[in-house]
């Protein structure tokens, strides 16, 4: 199937973000989510009809089978933008075919070809089929950097 998934950007006025709203639903749903389809389509639609997010869907035939998002910021000392990659999902009924592969591919092309800086994403340390998939298409551990949080919803 790889080569046949084209990878593009989802036009945030389209009924493809119904499509996306539904396979965000099943990332959700895989990471322990509870079941939420009309939160999940408001919150799709708002982030990215505002342009928060960007997402790109990976496309067998007319049928979306995975997407990717990314958040744009602003990198202060480079004066320019890096590109983080925020979410990554494949439809599992198609997984280990290369859809994800082509989806981060494409976001590099789309990021080099935007001027961004850098390209950045984090992951769970026990997600080895991702950490797998990224150091294959190049990423590595930033030791200079070291990723801090503070959960405030309680």
């Amino acid at each position: 199937m790889p080569e046949t998934v084209a990878c593009r950007p989802v036009d945030p006025m389209s009924n493809a973000v119904a499509e996306l709203a539904s396979l965000f639903e099943l990332y959700r749903i895989h990471y322990g989510q509870s079941p939420a389809p009309a939160a999940t389509r408001a919150w799709v639609g708002e982030m990215a009809s505002s342009g928060e997010l960007e997402f790109y869907g990976a496309y067998h035939g007319p049928r979306m089978v995975g997407f990717a998002a990314i958040h744009q910021v602003p990198a202060s000392l480079g004066l320019g933008r890096f590109w983080q990659l925020r979410d990554l999902f494949s439809d599992p009924a198609v997984r280990r075919q290369g859809i994800a592969r082509r989806l981060v591919e494409t976001i590099q092309r789309a990021a080099s070809d935007a001027g961004a800086l850098r390209l950045s994403l984090q992951t769970e340390p026990g997600n080895a089929a991702a950490l797998a998939l990224y150091r294959q298409c190049g990423f590595t551990i930033n030791a200079d950097l070291v990723t801090l949080s503070l959960n405030i919803a309680g």
